[in-house]
């Protein structure tokens, strides 16, 4: 019975639905583990499956999920940037806007190669001076990885933002060299970091990309940061 249809199926030119989203899984020496969704729509979902909190890029926004106190929380990568700006010494003033050029770096880069990881070719770079270190990174031009890339690049930010208050000035220092790396492509593999395990096509879900609460505020974010601030600061 099976094989009259599929040879019916083949006459009449018809096809099954295809499975236009992707997600990339990339994994630390350590285990960790890190998933990049990519939709149809070309929203992306980026985060460790086992947590709570992720972020979500819808064009060139960037928002940051979390969940506490039993409730979901959204706020935009710049909105956050911008309530930090009011708790500590101005630090990212214009760095995150999407009109901002992209600072000068002091990373020197050297190309070393070519290495293949996971199915894709990138080329390794030998990378000094992130944050006062030398790693060597594999780095991929593939138009197909380029969403993953963006994405990525914009998680790595946010991670900068959140060390804020612990790290300072450092974190734009960081955000500046992340930008220089993100700009020469996708990465494959980076020393003592993450190293993309699996490439596959999959049906995102539009539930898996969708915004679990409004967008908060920079001054919603100010007044939260403020109430979780030990008494007395």
């Amino acid at each position: 019975m099976l094989r009259p249809l599929i040879a019916l199926v083949a006459v009449l030119g018809l096809s099954f639905p295809a499975v236009a989203g992707t997600r990339a899984t990339y994994r630390s020496a350590s285990g960790d583990q890190l998933q990049i969704e990519v939709a149809d729509s070309g929203e992306v979902r980026v985060g460790d499956p086992a947590r709570e909190d992720y972020g979500v890029m819808k064009g060139t926004d960037f928002y940051m999920v979390s969940r506490g106190d039993g409730q979901w929380h959204v706020a935009t990568l710049e909105n956050l940037a911008a309530a930090f700006d009011q708790l500590v010494p101005p630090i990212f003033k214009g760095l995150l806007g999407a009109a901002a050029p992209k600072p000068d770096s002091t990373l020197d880069i050297t190309t070393k190669g070519m290495r293949e990881v996971a199915g894709f070719t990138g080329t390794v770079f030998e990378i000094s001076g992130m944050a006062d270190r030398t790693i060597e990174a594999v780095i991929s031009n593939d138009p197909e990885l380029a969403p993953l890339g963006k994405a990525l690049g914009r998680f790595m930010e946010a991670t900068y933002v959140l060390t804020a208050p612990m790290l300072g000035a450092a974190s734009a220092d960081m955000i500046t060299d992340s930008r220089q790396l993100f700009a020469l492509g996708t990465p494959l593999e980076a020393q003592d970091g993450f190293k993309l395990e699996k490439f596959e096509k999959a049906d995102v879900p539009a539930a898996r990309t969708a915004l679990p609460a409004q967008p908060a505020t920079v001054d919603q974010i100010v007044a939260a940061m403020r109430r979780a601030m030990p008494v007395g600061r």
